[in-house]
């Protein structure tokens, strides 16, 4: 009897269970198809600053103090090392500007010239081999012939092959230059005071050839580092800034020796003592050390920069309003204010986002974007805090 009693009791549990185990699931499946009943929630937009993308001079600039000075005598030295094949005038002789004093060998770097300019050669065929490919990826991929992998891939190539020729040539303008200095001429009307080396004398960096006495009305003097020197040739631009005026002026002499300080000077002869200022004034100036004439460049909130490598966010139009897309570039000329952008996706007047990296760093192509112009000043987002909240 007991035995009876506590199978049905059993059973009577069991029942209890099933059901209130089929109640839950009829309750979650009720409530899951009303969930689902419900219109989705759109994703919000970033609201998001932008600038323009514009085509104009940029430049890498080094801020220095110089120094100017009267003129009575100035001192010419050797840019390069190398044998002294001839010397001009001795003392007392006068010499017209642009008359050779002196030649200096140069056939070491006649020859990394000739090397170089065979590397150029085969890459420039690189990059004409290089754009045919990418162009015919480029077709291929409009018919959805072709992975978008392979697409890209040909694309950085072109890019590469394109950025190598361009390195390439500035290392050959570089070496022309210093091939030049292998002819040393006269940088002014002058009598000669004193020559101070002979042909068949080992030069090197520095060492004095020729004191020459003219008649410039005074000379600009600036000390710089050695790692800035090392970039700075003859004709390097110097701009002068004092009271709202500017001055553009070209070194006219490299002292690469350097002092106790480890600093070497150069020097730009004037016509006249700039901003009517007297000798020994002091003046503030920026040496040119790389300029492109005509560059895309954005400031350094509009990019996620690894070395040469990067990519932006560009506002472009769909048709659920203005969305964002990645594009990768690379880089060129990078300043303090600004970096340039290589990229054949970009063109002037497109519109780049440009916010903190933490901000940048979780956007996506096609996020949703409310794009608001920015105004930018040396490279900063000056909107003011009221306007951003707005």
């Amino acid at each position: 009897m007991l035995k009876t009693q506590y199978r049905y009791t059993t059973l009577v549990i069991l029942l209890v269970v099933i059901a209130v185990a089929a109640g839950a699931v009829l309750v979650r499946k009720h409530r899951t198809a009303v969930v689902q009943s419900l219109p989705g929630v759109e994703a919000a937009p970033w609201a998001l600053h932008t600038v323009s993308l514009q085509r104009a001079p940029l430049s890498r600039e080094f801020l220095a103090l110089a120094k100017v000075v009267g003129v009575t005598e100035i001192t010419i030295s050797s840019q390069i090392a190398g044998t002294i094949e001839a010397m001009g005038p001795r003392e007392g002789a006068k010499v017209v500007q642009g008359e050779v004093l002196a030649r200096i060998s140069v056939r070491e770097l006649q020859e990394q010239l000739a090397g170089l300019q065979a590397e150029l050669n085969s890459s420039q065929a690189d990059v004409t081999r290089t754009q045919d490919e990418f162009d015919r990826q480029a077709k291929l991929i409009g018919k959805k012939l072709t992975s978008t992998e392979l697409f890209e891939s040909k694309k950085t190539a072109a890019l590469a092959a394109r950025q190598r020729v361009n390195t390439l040539q500035r290392q050959i303008a570089a070496l022309q230059i210093r091939i030049g200095y292998g002819t040393v001429a006269a940088p002014k009307d002058a009598l000669v005071a004193h020559r101070q080396a002979e042909p068949g004398d080992n030069a090197r960096p520095g060492t004095e050839l020729y004191r020459l006495t003219v008649n410039s009305a005074s000379r600009l003097q600036i000390t710089l580092p050695q790692q800035i020197l090392e970039q700075v040739h003859l004709g390097t631009g110097i701009i002068l800034d004092y009271a709202s005026r500017q001055l553009r002026v070209s070194v006219s002499r490299i002292f690469p020796a350097l002092d106790s300080r480890a600093l070497g000077t150069v020097e730009a002869d004037l016509d006249s003592m700039p901003f009517g200022l007297g000798s020994g004034s002091r003046i503030p100036a920026r040496v040119i050390l790389d300029s492109v004439d005509d560059a895309l460049s954005v400031p350094h909130q509009a990019i996620i920069q690894r070395g040469e490598l990067g990519f932006v966010f560009r506002v472009v139009d769909s048709d659920h309003g203005k969305v964002l897309k990645k594009v990768d570039v690379r880089t060129g000329l990078n300043t303090q204010l600004a970096v340039e952008l290589i990229s054949s996706e970009l063109e002037e007047g497109d519109e780049l986002i440009v916010a903190h990296e933490s901000i940048l760093l979780q956007l996506q192509d096609d996020d949703p974007v409310i794009a608001v112009p920015a105004r930018v000043v040396d490279g900063q987002d000056t909107t003011s805090q009221y306007e951003k909240g707005s």
